[in-house]
């Protein structure tokens, strides 16, 4: 059984699907169950795919990890995300695009955030208390 807002994808064809609502069914895509694609963690410091939360005064500052990751065609961040208990807001990037997003976030106190790489997958940081 899948649920809210785990990331899928399919093997053969590369489709990526967000669970929005989780049901009974498996996710399936050309013919063959989708993969789960589970979000790895790691240390902000020196990993080039985790978001690196920076606070400000209306929001945080996002960008993936300290070290610049490559934004080339074949190889980089496609998106990155901020979840709280009741939305998820996603910026999707292009190559080229600096991977960093400012996401506005008064009125909310308890937020995580990840990132998704074409070519290493989910990563993500947990709950950050503002």
């Amino acid at each position: 059984m899948d649920k809210k807002n785990e990331i899928y994808q399919c093997d053969i064809c590369g489709n990526l699907v967000s669970i929005v609502k989780q049901g009974k069914g498996v996710l399936e895509c050309c013919g063959e169950t989708m993969v789960y694609l589970k979000p790895q963690n790691g240390d902000p410091a020196s990993e080039k795919h985790i978001p690196f939360v920076t606070d400000s005064e209306d929001g945080v500052l996002v960008k993936i990890g300290k070290h610049f990751h490559p934004m080339v065609k074949a190889h980089y961040i496609y998106f990155t995300e901020m979840e709280s208990d009741n939305f998820c807001v996603r910026k999707f990037f292009s190559p080229g695009e600096d991977p960093g997003v400012f996401f506005y976030t008064k009125g909310l106190s308890t937020l995580s955030f990840r990132s998704y790489c074409l070519i290493h997958g989910v990563f993500q940081i947990q709950q950050i208390k503002l």
